[in-house]
């Protein structure tokens, strides 16, 4: 195909690929990124800094079902693009914090802002729009959003040695406000609504045939959302955090 004569879904899947590295690097690896300097600067245990992680990760699972339903009503994009602001606003927040349960409470927030934007949510919108023929598309996003650490870690250290942790911190969250949101929002509606062109054929099919193998996509895109969360669980590392942030 003629890279000059992209059909506008091919750019669409290029803009939410780069939402997807912006909200990965915000939402997630900010926090091994930022784990040594929080200790040092609030004074708080490794142990206590990272039940934050956890607690955010247990939040996003349990609200990730009010995610899907609001996929299947046809909010996808608009849940997607809220959840991008909403955690630039958390970012905010965590940039003033002052003590360990604000602490965890906005990474509470953060938790129910991943499940409405990070990996689920964007695999069900990409499999309800292609079907059989989304696994090109969940590849190019996986692949990209590999450089979110690439991003993140350099990024944090450069702004917190100059600017100190706070700012580091805010400078993310204007980037994902102004930048992430927007690329989330024309990234992402033109996949819900080629999956809801593709949801009313299947309907009329299954009326037609009394069976619709459409049906078998959302188990697929839970399946696979399901491997995603047990290996974002598994990469995150304290140890790993420590080998990456050369101390100040």
């Amino acid at each position: 195909m003629n890279r000059h004569n992209l059909p506008f879904k091919d750019q669409s899947i290029l803009l939410l690929a780069i939402a997807q590295t912006l909200v990965w690097a915000g939402f997630y690896y900010l926090f091994p990124a930022l784990l040594l300097r929080w200790e040092q600067s609030l004074g708080w245990s490794k142990t206590d800094l990272t039940a934050a992680i956890t607690l955010a990760i247990f939040v996003s699972a349990m609200t990730a079902p009010l995610a899907g339903r609001l996929i299947d009503a046809g909010k996808g994009a608009l849940m997607m693009t809220v959840s991008s602001f909403f955690g630039g606003l958390c970012l905010i927040w965590l940039s003033l914090v002052s003590s360990l349960f604000e602490f965890y409470f906005i990474w509470a927030l953060i938790g129910v802002v991943m499940a409405g934007c990070l990996f689920e949510p964007c695999f069900a919108l990409i499999t309800r729009a292609k079907g059989e023929k989304a696994k090109q598309s969940i590849i190019l996003v996986t692949l990209m959003v590999g450089f979110a650490s690439t991003l993140c870690y350099p990024g944090i250290y450069t702004l917190s040695e100059t600017y100190g942790w706070r700012s580091a911190v805010q400078f993310f969250a204007a980037v994902l406000i102004s930048i992430a949101t927007p690329l989330m929002w024309f990234g992402a509606q033109p996949f819900e609504q080629e999956g809801k062109a593709n949801a009313r054929l299947n309907n009329i099919h299954s009326l037609r045939n009394r069976y619709s193998g459409f049906w078998h996509w959302p188990l697929l895109c839970w399946q696979l959302s399901t491997v995603s969360s047990f290996i974002t669980c598994f990469q995150f590392s304290p140890t790993g955090a420590l080998m990456r942030i050369p101390q100040s």
